[in-house]
């Protein structure tokens, strides 16, 4: 049985959280909690050089940028995590 390292399952846990967070502008515009994808970025503190860098796996999310989704747009941590199938609490 291959060991998984801390490293491994932080790589592992970083990506799935990164891949629901880029999908949650587009959710959350379907749900009409916010107007524009800007939104979402400027309630972050985030700008669009940014998600290029979490999509290509050279940024992640912080536990501040979760932190501020889960509170004010009533996401789902587990989701978030990919844990859970619904992304809304």
């Amino acid at each position: 049985m291959p060991v998984i390292t801390n490293i491994e399952t932080t790589d592992r846990a970083n990506a799935a959280v990164n891949k629901q967070m880029l999908q949650l502008p587009d959710l959350l515009l379907q749900k009409g909690a916010i107007q524009l994808k800007g939104e979402f970025l400027e309630e972050l503190g985030i700008d669009l050089p940014f998600i290029t860098k979490v999509k290509k796996g050279d940024r992640f999310f912080s536990k501040v940028h979760i932190y501020i989704v889960c509170k004010k747009y009533k996401v789902n941590a587990n989701w978030l995590l990919g844990l859970e199938k619904n992304p809304f609490r």
